[in-house]
């Protein structure tokens, strides 16, 4: 079995082409930046600041979306979502959490807690008076059945 035999380099150089090889670097690339070919996942990484950008400025997820499509390569508004770390704000979920946090401070229940207790009474019988109203009705006896 033969020794693998070491190469030598002239240090002069090959310092000269490092020192060449990083000045480009520097002036062709931000530090951190990845070059090359990879996957969607990774050319959005590298311009997340720029989408997040968008975002504070106050387009959305689906028109982001819908620019990249025609230039760039198809991608959902999720996956716009899901690289930012965060989703639009929910109108429905905003106002429910608004709506829990003053039920805590006032004592009140709110709309979700209501309807689960709503739930849990039996079923008003057809011409009845709603459960818990002081309405009355004229109880009428049984029709004969023919």
């Amino acid at each position: 079995m033969a020794t693998k035999q070491q190469r030598s380099f002239d240090i002069e150089e090959y310092a000269n082409k490092i020192r060449a090889a990083l000045k480009r670097l520097e002036k062709d690339q931000k530090p951190g930046q990845q070059s090359g070919t990879g996957s969607k996942t990774e050319v959005l990484q590298e311009a997340k600041d720029d989408i997040v950008v968008m975002l504070k400025k106050g387009f959305t997820a689906k028109q982001i979306a819908d620019a990249m499509k025609d230039d760039v390569f198809s991608i959902l508004p999720k996956t716009i979502t899901e690289l930012v770390g965060s989703k639009a704000p929910n109108k429905q979920a905003t106002r429910r959490a608004m709506s829990k946090a003053a039920s805590e401070i006032t004592g009140t229940a709110t709309n979700a807690e209501h309807n689960k207790q709503k739930s849990k009474q039996p079923a008003a019988v057809a011409g009845a008076p709603a459960a818990g109203s002081k309405a009355t009705f004229e109880i009428k006896p049984d029709t004969r059945d023919l």
